[in-house]
């Protein structure tokens, strides 16, 4: 018997794995372009707010306001219990074979049980909120912010719900739409507008809860033109309970653990600190988090993407997506983390003088948040290809280190301490999902093309930054630094040559920008 491999059959098989990888980066590359234009304008939107809040406000009231919100935060994924991760997760798959009974089962049952759980703890919140801010805190002016908060809290888990319901569907448009412009508009209207009429941080509160409860309403409509059959109870209605509730239960104790880790030096502060001191910390971490605002554009993306990749065995490709992605994240995140270095103290009076000692913490934080995007984005690889148990280990182990070292370093050193306690977790917690990963499937993010993407950072951001201290440029020379930056940047990327997944995604980006101006 011929046991040879049959050349065309291998030819064959070669170019139907291309061909699905090209398919993925097109679908990559429509929903990238749709979040990052969406997520753009979602960021400047909320970066006026914040300016709006820190100036109105100032640093004392504008801590108490990061507190609450904070609580918001961390009680929200309670109210969600794991299942905005579960929808995205089945629906993929459900959607994906064609099981429409499935989908909307999942759906309806999903809002029903965020909508009885956000409540819950919304009532919780409210009920408990003078002995927070009172015992907790010992902060009495925490309490109405909590309290106003509260009564958004069922509204905000149910809109993250509908979003992720989205995504689930594919959907990249609305969610991003809804996620990074209709809901942060809505409140920077109503916010803006209680200032105007003389209200200050129960304007914010009021204005948060009634854009919430819209976006809400609007959200729902939109879900139903994306499934027109979700409320077609005759054509069949099935929740796959045994499935998704075992992996939503493992992801909301991760999810939640990782929300607390989120907010944990703000709460820490908060508790050993003076108000004061957590506001120009929150405003800090609020720039400083932006340096994952393109992990996080695709990983909107990737995750659907990657869980339907994985049941359909495609492990090939998978990997393929996943590196792609991780390096074209880190080039595109590189230059927002040289804006932040460069001109953080400039960007940080925007918001009052108060917030000028942020610097410091803007650095440290933006440094962690740059390794959390240079690993590229492994703990969706971990929860989407069934692992959500692992990731709950990685978020408790972490979530026990930054309490340690946040009560090791807020003493001594106040924000800076908090901050260098929570980047040292990020790059401890990133590390071993990044060693999880490998060892699972044996795979890793980074290519020969990701030490290119380093070394043109390196050269562009140090000729700029030698030029400038050289000079001593003031903010109009650093600005027009900048431009040099971005020049010498995309000019040592093409010198330095493309692979051959990055020439798919280039032509695409230059087929684009030809039919832009034609």
């Amino acid at each position: 018997m011929n046991m040879k491999p049959n050349p065309t059959s291998s030819s064959r098989a070669h170019a139907d794995a291309d061909e699905n990888f090209k398919g993925a980066v097109r679908e990559l590359g429509r929903g990238g372009r749709t979040a990052i234009l969406f997520g753009l304008a979602g960021q400047i939107i909320r970066f006026v707010m914040q300016v709006m809040l820190g100036r109105i406000l100032g640093a004392q009231v504008y801590g108490i306001y990061t507190l609450g919100r904070s609580a918001l935060e961390i009680l929200s994924r309670f109210g969600l219990i794991g299942l905005h991760n579960g929808v995205v997760h089945f629906i993929a798959i459900f959607n994906g074979e064609g099981d429409h009974a499935r989908v909307r089962g999942t759906i309806l049952t999903a809002l029903a049980l965020v909508a009885g759980t956000s409540s819950m703890a919304g009532i919780g919140l409210w009920w408990a909120s003078e002995w927070i801010a009172s015992s907790g805190f010992d902060k009495p002016a925490l309490a109405p912010a909590l309290r106003g908060f509260a009564v958004a809290l069922p509204a905000y888990s149910t809109l993250l719900l509908l979003t992720s319901c989205a995504r689930g569907l594919r959907h990249i448009g609305y969610y991003s739409g809804m996620t990074h412009m209709v809901h942060p508009l809505s409140v920077l209207l109503f916010v803006a507008g209680s200032f105007a009429i003389g209200m200050k941080l129960d304007g914010v509160l009021w204005g948060f809860g009634l854009s919430t409860a819209l976006a809400c309403v609007l959200m729902f409509v939109g879900l139903r033109r994306l499934f027109p059959s979700l409320l077609s109870f005759k054509e069949g209605f099935q929740f796959s309970a045994s499935r998704i509730l075992p992996f939503s239960a493992k992801v909301l104790f991760k999810d939640l653990s990782s929300r607390i880790l989120t907010h944990l030096d703000r709460l820490m502060l908060g508790i050993l600190g003076v108000a004061s001191d957590v506001g120009i910390y929150g405003m800090s971490a609020f720039i400083g988090h932006r340096i994952d605002f393109f992990q996080r554009m695709f990983n909107s993306i990737f995750a659907p993407m990657i869980a339907d990749l994985y049941h359909q065995g495609k492990h090939a490709d998978m990997i393929r997506i996943f590196q792609t992605v991780s390096k074209w994240t880190l080039l595109l995140t590189l230059p927002v983390f040289f804006t932040f270095i460069f001109l953080g103290y400039a960007i940080l009076e925007l918001f009052g003088r108060e917030f000028h000692a942020g610097w410091p913490t803007l650095m440290i934080l933006s440094l962690g948040n740059l390794i959390n995007v240079g690993v590229g984005p492994v703990g969706h690889m971990l929860i989407m290809t069934g692992r959500p148990g692992l990731e709950l280990l990685n978020s408790w182990i972490s979530g026990i280190a930054n309490i340690v070292l946040n009560l090791w370093l807020i003493p001594r050193y106040g924000a800076f301490g908090a901050a260098l306690a929570t980047a040292i977790t990020v790059t401890m917690l990133n590390l071993i999902r990044l060693s999880e990963v490998y060892c699972i499937h044996q795979c890793h993010p980074f290519r020969l093309g990701t030490l290119k993407v380093l070394a043109a950072f390196v050269l562009a951001g140090g000729s700029m930054w030698q030029l400038a201290d050289i000079y001593q440029f003031a903010l109009g020379g650093k600005v027009a630094s900048m431009a040099g930056f971005l020049i010498m940047y995309v000019a040592l990327l093409f010198c330095l040559g493309w692979d051959e997944e990055d020439q798919l995604v280039v032509r695409r980006l230059r087929r684009r920008f030809s039919r832009l101006r034609g």
